[in-house]
């Protein structure tokens, strides 16, 4: 059992909070999206198994904190989307996949009503692309990649290793 969790008063960022008036906090601070260990990096907040004990010996905070994250998960969702629709530029595009796979994988965790679409949509994306579509996008991540570490700075060793997936292996 954490000693802190019995504590009443919270001095966070030198502003005083009683540990209610903090639970709201929390609450409000998940439903805008961001996440608990976010809140508890702050100077001076509970740390997360001191929230996790709040929840033991206030059910009610516990619930009102997962509506929190039920509220949370449909921000996360909703700013996938907008990540989307404003994407004017083709080169954007692999950055805005990226976003956007990261926003609804947080938006399932935080609300089991993202977690079959979310799970749906990414079955659905690999049953749809072909061997050979895979192997050109990872080409193509690699080549970008090489290309994003050449203008840092970096130098490719005189001999590149190659590294062939199994499969192609057995194919020659």
């Amino acid at each position: 059992m954490r000693r802190d969790a019995a504590t009443e008063v919270w001095t966070i960022n030198g502003v005083e909070h009683s540990r209610p008036d903090l639970m709201f906090r929390i609450t409000d601070w998940v439903a805008e999206g961001n996440s608990l260990k976010m809140f508890c990096d702050q100077p001076g907040a509970p740390s997360v198994g001191t929230i996790y004990k709040w929840f033991k010996n206030y059910p009610e905070f516990e619930r009102d904190f997962r509506a929190s994250e039920e509220a949370g998960a449909h921000i996360m969702a909703d700013k996938a989307l907008l990540e989307v629709l404003h994407t004017n530029e083709r080169e954007d595009v692999p950055i805005v996949k990226l976003k956007y796979d990261a926003l609804t994988r947080r938006a399932a965790q935080m609300s089991q009503k993202f977690q079959d679409k979310q799970v749906f949509r990414q079955e659905e994306d690999v049953k749809s692309v072909s061997d050979d579509e895979l192997k050109r996008r990872r080409d193509e991540l690699m080549a970008r990649v090489k290309e994003e570490l050449r203008s840092e700075g970096w130098q490719e060793p005189a001999k590149e290793i190659t590294v062939q997936a199994e499969e192609e292996k057995n194919e020659e």
